[in-house]
């Protein structure tokens, strides 16, 4: 019998740093990659516990001029995420 071996699939992990402004809190979120923009405004209601229905969630960072540029799509935080 032959058997071959399947070499295992690992899925990259992006970390990412998020800050609830109303607290101060930090948080680090773990993404698949790519990510989504959708599933990171839900891994960001889970670790502050909201509810993204309750509560506007706006997602930025500051880029390599000091700008704070918000993130509202797939497109924008695959571009951000370029920066890193």
């Amino acid at each position: 019998m032959n058997h071959q071996q399947q070499p295992a699939t690992t899925t990259a992990i992006i970390s990412i740093k998020a800050t609830l402004v109303a607290t101060n809190e930090n948080r680090f979120i773990a993404l698949p990659s790519p990510p989504s923009f959708n599933l990171l405004l839900e891994k960001i209601a889970a670790v502050f516990n909201l509810s993204t229905d309750e509560v506007a969630v706006r997602v930025h960072y500051i880029d390599d001029e000091s700008d704070r540029v918000i993130v509202s799509s797939d497109d924008e935080l695959a571009c951000a995420l370029s920066f890193f």
